[in-house]
């Protein structure tokens, strides 16, 4: 039997923001109420803890790249080698290179563009990345 490779790319890091966020000052239940009551009622594969990890990671960088405010470069090359790692494919990042040095300049900068609006119209797939 063949063992499949665990791929653990930015594991610990997300372990530390849910950890510091436990331990923080920051509401536990920061999320719908209609959720929360689902995911308590009903038995499901993915429970409440699940959501919440999914939600403090989300918010953390939904918080961050709001504030860098127009300069994304950093969280592309992130976000591209988290989903490379993972094998996601998502095609906004199928043209770019590794780096910039490696990227169409042209190409980086009109992704860098609208890196804001891709990050909201794709929102779950971006939430979804840390189950990988």
């Amino acid at each position: 039997m063949k063992m499949k490779e665990l791929i653990f790319n930015s594991t610990y890091g997300f372990a530390d923001l849910v950890e510091s966020h436990i331990y923080g000052e920051s509401a536990f239940c920061n999320y719908s109420e209609d959720i929360l009551i689902e995911r308590t009622l009903r038995f499901k594969k993915e429970t409440l803890l699940h959501h919440y990890i999914e939600t403090t990671i989300w918010n953390y960088y939904n918080r961050d790249i709001r504030k860098y405010g127009g300069d994304y470069i950093y969280y592309i090359f992130f976000f591209k080698g988290l989903f490379e790692s993972y094998n996601v494919i998502f095609d906004y990042f199928k043209d770019i290179g590794d780096d910039e040095e490696s990227s169409d300049e042209y190409i980086l900068h009109n992704l860098n563009d609208n890196f804001e609006k891709i990050w909201h119209e794709h929102e779950s797939v971006f939430r979804r990345l840390p189950q990988k």
